[in-house]
């Protein structure tokens, strides 16, 4: 065997010399290509003939058995250029047949001992079995679509381009023409480029290719030349047949020289190599050799737009559908039940009009199509189609919603574009509101909005896109029977139906009910719980299975609230709902970005030390202070800045007595109020505060309130304001330090204040349930409130839950079609929680006091 695998490499190495000779730099390159593509044929030839004898000896061969080598790529075309790859495939008769395997193996271990022995040589290879084509991606079909055949049965070979023709169609080639590499670079490339890319630039050979191919689907498989057909045909002109021929022998001669002159592969031609080929080539000037080339690169680009002009005027048929003039319309000779959304998958895809007449019979359909309670299979699957697509999504579903085409597949889908929400707080109907997230999703997707880049970056980790458009059709179809938070579970009740009707895999089946089920669960948790307690976040990981689905549901949520109306989703939102992602994330074992490392008491000593070496170092000991004065969950959970703000207060509060700061962090749409002063014997103090804040008619989006134990008990508050949508202008934020200096020092308690500012609250708040809780806190007693939404109202709370004798710690604030839900962490007099056996009679008193039923 050595002794063969030695003679190949000198075959191959002397045969290549005598190829490329010095004067091969100069040469006409077909002939050259041709020899070099020949040159490898009989090695390729002789490596299959050595490796059937091999599998011969080492297993029987069955009846059947057989297998073919192919050429691919620009070896497939005969354009073997001197460093170029040497790309081909092994196409088995049958998989895992014993003969087949031990050929492969023996052919794949001689190719790599033979060609490899030679650093400046590439060989690619692949295994394609015919029965797989259907499943390759659109590259791995377009490079086959060059497969020549080398040696083995030539059956197989017959059977692999029969196929790809099968399942590839021209306007794949055309989309793929048109799209942008991933990367970037073909958007930074010219064809005017002042350093051409001979193979990949526009108007280099891969244009020429990909109008070879186009050509190639589109006219029936001939033994003539390609374009000898094309010429034949009058799909070419002589001129520019002839100019396509000047052009390619041009880029070849280019390619070829550049190839040899660098002794590598070598695409690219750089400005040092230009006055050397314009000599050598063309014994003219750079200038005028480069003006040549441009002219050729723009015959190149013209053949290539020819070919997808061509591709896209039409006749094609497309499985159901046909491309006729320009225009897509039903194949009337073969219609398949999923024909009509097969329609608009492929206006989708390539971007093509559906023809007026087929729109108009699509109206004239319409109650035909709602009334179809069970789509077809084939139907199911053009719709996944649809969904899984890299763009138009939501105008393509748009599209089938307008023809009544997705009520087949989510029931009443026609009603929910027609109902309106309750909620004023929503700017659309259902079915808008449902595709606007879809909207979203594509802009998120595509990198369209600044404000989401982390969204961006999290979409780009989802695996099931297609999920997350699913769960934004279905996600308020219980809206249609209850306009409430309630109806989440109704729509996931709706989710069975419908994904039984999509056939939709058992994985994506649950993610899509997690999706609808919890679609408000993230951004309620972070609006209505305290997030420092490690009892929330436990509670909220045991309803993901896994990091990847609470991704998902992080994404949607954003989506979903950005679409109820312009500044819905807030940056106070952001930070909260962030907060929540990252600590639950770590709870599941996924690593959360920038927590501190260690155990907790580590945690806190790091956190002491960065605080003592920061751009304001405080004094150690005023930082073991107040570190020491403050809970845990504080010191792990309040952002260091805001932490240097407190110990900054503080140590202004005994000249100042009452010290307040009103902030407006840069990029943010709220303002931070932060309070430092002197406790009060009795509860209220924060009461006043949310009253002075009503009066001076602001919003309070979150209220945290802290209490240190020391000589002189301090309490330290933070309300998150907004006003007008907006964080408070300077005016606002004046005249509330002004009024909460006059209140909290006791010149003016705050009814005279109200009264002043011609505020007049109830007496009695519009409640619909009170609800106690010492199972959401481990020090806290959760107050759960539910009440119609109204000005104030959060002032009426603090005041009646100070009244009966509570202490607010927490105040998380979220409003839902048009009703307020609270939650406020409380505790008694003596500081801890309300005992259990006395939060029925509590809870009793506190629902007669919030409707004024009893004096405070």
């Amino acid at each position: 065997m050595q002794n063969e695998i030695g003679r190949l490499r000198r075959k191959f190495r002397e045969g290549r010399a005598a190829l490329f000779v010095p004067d091969a730099r100069s040469a006409p390159c077909g002939d050259l290509l041709e020899a070099h593509t020949e040159l490898v044929d009989a090695i390729v030839e002789e490596i299959y003939k050595v490796s059937c004898r091999y599998a011969d000896r080492e297993r029987p061969r069955a009846e059947h058995a057989g297998l073919a080598i192919v050429a691919t790529g620009g070896y497939g075309r005969r354009e073997l250029s001197p460093f170029s790859d040497i790309d081909i495939a092994f196409i088995p008769s049958e998989e895992e047949d014993p003969w087949v395997e031990a050929a492969v193996h023996m052919a794949f271990r001689l190719v790599m001992d033979v060609f490899l022995s030679f650093r400046e040589v590439r060989v690619g290879y692949s295994y394609r079995p015919v029965s797989e084509v259907s499943t390759w991606d659109l590259g791995t079909k377009t490079a086959l679509l060059d497969a020549r055949h080398l040696c083995g049965e030539s059956f197989l070979s017959e059977g692999l381009c029969f196929q790809l023709r099968q399942n590839l169609s021209p306007l794949d080639l055309v989309l793929e023409a048109q799209r942008d590499e991933p990367d970037g670079k073909a958007r930074e490339m010219s064809l005017y480029s002042v350093e051409p890319n001979l193979k990949e630039g526009p108007g280099a050979l891969r244009d020429l290719h990909r109008g070879r191919w186009i050509y190639k689907l589109l006219l029936p498989e001939e033994g003539e030349d390609l374009m000898e057909s094309l010429l034949r045909r009058g799909f070419l002109r002589r001129a520019q047949f002839d100019a396509v021929a000047a052009a390619t022998e041009w880029f070849w001669r280019a390619r070829n020289w550049l190839h040899l002159v660098t002794g590598k592969r070598s695409d690219v031609l750089m400005n040092n190599y230009q006055d050397r080929i314009a000599r050598e080539l063309g014994e003219v000037s750079t200038q005028e050799w480069l003006s040549t080339h441009y002219a050729h690169a723009e015959t190149l680009a013209a053949f290539r737009d020819s070919a997808v002009r061509r591709a896209l005027q039409g006749p094609l048929r497309l499985g159901g559908v046909r491309l006729e003039n320009g225009s897509l319309r039903l194949d009337t000779e073969a219609p398949t039940p999923g024909a009509s959304i097969r329609l608009f998958h492929m206006s989708q895809r390539y971007s093509l009009p559906i023809a007026l007449d087929e729109v108009a019979a699509l109206e004239e359909r319409r109650a035909e199509a709602v009334a179809v309670t069970e789509p077809a299979s084939e139907e199911s699957w053009a719709l996944l189609n649809i969904l899984s697509e890299r763009r138009d999504v939501a105008r393509t579903l748009r599209a089938l919603s307008r023809f009544g085409l997705l009520d087949r597949f989510i029931p009443e889908f026609s009603e929910m574009m027609r109902f309106v929400p309750p909620d004023q707080a929503h700017r659309y109907t259902v079915g808008e509101h449902s595709l606007k997230i879809i909207e979203h999703l594509e802009e998120l997707r595509r990198g369209g909005d600044p404000a989401g880049q982390r969204f961006s970056e999290l979409l780009g980790q989802c695996a099931h896109f297609d999920v997350l458009c699913l769960a934004a059709l279905l996600h308020d179809a219980g809206k249609l029977v209850r306009a409430s938070p309630g109806h989440s579970e109704l729509s996931a009740a709706v989710v069975g139906e419908s994904a039984a009707r999509l056939e939709l895999a058992p994985d994506k089946r649950e993610l899509l009910d997690l999706l609808v089920r919890l679609h408000l669960f993230l951004v309620r948790t972070s609006r209505l719980q305290d997030l420092k307690a490690p009892g929330v976040i436990a509670n909220v990981a045991e309803k993901f299975p896994s990091v990847d689905a609470l991704r998902h549901l992080y994404v949607f949520t954003y989506v979903d609230t950005r679409a109820v109306a312009e500044k819905s989703w807030t940056s106070m939102d952001y930070r909260d709902v962030e907060e929540l992602y990252q600590k639950v994330q770590t709870h599941l074992g996924g690593a959360s970005e920038g927590a501190p490392a260690g155990t907790r008491e580590d945690r806190i000593g790091q956190i002491r030390r960065r605080l003592a070496a920061g751009d304001r170092p405080f004094d150690e000991a005023a930082v073991r202070q107040h570190c020491d004065a403050m809970p845990a969950s504080y010191i792990l959970n309040t952002p260091l800045d805001e932490i240097a703000l407190h110990i900054d207060l503080l140590s202004r509060l005994e000249s100042e007595s009452i010290v307040l700061d009103i902030y407006n962090r840069p990029g943010d749409d709220y303002s931070e109020l932060t309070v430092c002063t002197y406790d009060e014997p009795q509860p209220g103090l924060l009461a006043k505060i949310t009253g002075v804040v009503y009066g001076c008619a602001a919003d309070i989006h979150k209220a945290q309130a802290f209490t240190m134990e020391r000589e002189r008990p301090v309490v330290l508050d933070t309300l998150w304001l907004r006003s007008a949508g907006m964080p408070l202008s300077e005016v606002r934020a004046r005249r509330i330090r002004a009024s909460l200096k006059e209140v909290l020092s006791g010149a003016r308690n705050v009814e005279q204040f109200l009264r002043g500012a011609g505020k007049h609250p109830p007496s009695a708040i519009p409640l619909e349930s009170v609800d106690l809780r010492n199972d959401l806190s481990e020090e806290h007693t959760v107050v759960h409130v539910i009440a119609r939404d109204l000005q104030g109202l959060l002032y009426l709370m603090t005041r009646a839950l100070s009244r009966s004798g509570f202490h607010i710690h927490t105040a998380k604030v979220a409003t839902w079609t048009g009703r307020a839900e609270n939650n406020f962490y409380v505790t008694t007099l003596t500081g801890g929680q309300i005992p259990d056996e006395e939060l029925p009679q509590w809870q009793e008193h506190l629902t007669r006091v919030f409707r004024g039923q009893t004096e405070e």
